[in-house]
């Protein structure tokens, strides 16, 4: 890859995981120093997922009239105007103000996904878009994990205006790489601004509905996004006490743990990029077959060691999984419509997310907490399935 824009991208995406990494330590601590109530400071994903679906729903009114650098380098400059917004509300103690900009900087961030995730096959050659997308995984999760123990002890040195300092520092960063994108790839031009807003509004979904294989992408989508699940904090950290029966530092590990495998499977592929381009279904089949075995053996004969070697193991598949399905994506549809597929895909996830955190939490309180993993397992063996039949036709 000799892709000036690329470069410039990653460098932007690395700046912009650890600005999210720290603003959402820095928020936390805000939130439970102003109000100390848990169930404040739990509408914080709810408001996120919420807006990020809506971002989605509108997203196709800026790709119809702006390019996707331009879309990229304008939600990070306005993320950094919110972020000292928030530095300013801070000693106001106003919730509702707060949850607002937390609202702002959701939605945007569901505004530049999909132009990131849609800009690769602008930039990049066809034949290095596993590489490319193999690098910036490994580059995003590596900085996320280290940015996490980072974090922790800015506050502490710091506090949390000291660390959203240091959002707004990384933010303004990551805005002038994503600018420089659009300088080093004056090719990335809007593709449908003659078209009218109503008609732009339904192009992604047009797109699924009249491809039978996307049709089924999406349904492992939603599929997978609820099996996802069982992965956030909260459930891990209740699996932690009531089966492994160890202390919460293992939460810490495990979540350690899981990044290893995200990583390590990351730069397999980056290795092995030209070998694994070849067999992409079979990459995403192995993803989601192993993410089941994994996930079922580790909810009924974990232990606290065995447990962390298997939480590596799914972030292994996952990653498998994402890199492929991308590539797919990025190879398989047109360029002009391949970013309003995206913000599909971005709708259905986040809302699958958002109902599957719900319905996970419910069963958590009354049944043994294993259930809700071996109902994962069960929901990825769905997804191999359908991908099976989807390979098949496509």
């Amino acid at each position: 890859m000799r892709s000036k824009a690329f470069f410039l991208l990653l460098i932007g995406q690395a700046n912009n995981s650890a600005v999210m990494v720290l603003y959402i330590i820095a928020l936390m601590d805000v939130m439970w120093k102003q109000t100390g109530s848990v169930f404040i400071m739990s509408l914080v994903p709810v408001i996120i997922t919420g807006t990020r679906f809506v971002s989605s729903l509108v997203a196709p009114l800026l790709l119809r009239r702006y390019a996707l650098p331009t879309i990229l380098a304008g939600s990070q400059w306005t993320k950094s105007v919110l972020f000292l917004c928030l530095v300013s509300l801070i000693s106001f103690e106003n919730v509702i103000l707060l949850f607002f900009v937390v609202s702002m900087i959701a939605f945007l961030d569901g505004l530049s996904d999909p132009a990131s995730q849609a800009l690769l096959p602008q930039i990049v050659v066809k034949s290095d878009l596993m590489k490319a997308n193999s690098t910036s995984s490994v580059v995003f999760e590596t900085v996320s994990m280290s940015c996490w123990p980072v974090g922790g002890i800015l506050l502490v040195w710091l506090h949390a205006e000291g660390v959203f300092i240091a959002v707004i520092g990384f933010s303004i960063i990551a805005a002038l790489f994503f600018s420089l994108v659009g300088l080093h790839a004056p090719q990335c031009r809007p593709h449908s601004q003659s078209v009218e807003w109503r008609v732009s509004m339904g192009i992604g979904w047009k797109k699924v509905l009249e491809t039978p294989w996307l049709r089924r992408v999406m349904a492992t989508t939603a599929l997978e996004a609820i099996a996802g699940v069982v992965w956030i904090a909260a459930i891990v950290y209740v699996f932690v006490d009531e089966v492994l029966h160890v202390s919460q530092a293992w939460w810490g590990f495990m979540n350690a743990s899981f990044f290893a495998g995200l990583i390590l499977a990351g730069i397999i592929l980056v290795k092995m990029a030209h070998v694994c381009e070849r067999r992409l279904p079979l990459l995403l089949l192995i993803g989601f077959s192993g993410g089941a075995v994994l996930t079922t053996v580790f909810a009924l004969h974990a232990k606290p060691l065995l447990a962390l070697l298997l939480v590596a193991g799914v972030g292994v598949c996952e990653q498998m999984r994402s890199v492929a399905l991308h590539t797919i994506l990025q190879q398989q549809i047109e360029e002009e419509k391949l970013a309003y597929v995206y913000t599909v895909q971005g709708a259905v996830s986040t809302l699958a997310f958002g109902m599957g955190a719900f319905l996970v939490g419910i069963l958590a309180d009354v049944m043994d907490i294993r259930v809700v993993y071996i109902g994962s397992a069960l929901l990825l063996s769905g997804c191999f399935i359908i991908w099976l039949k989807t390979w098949k036709r496509m």
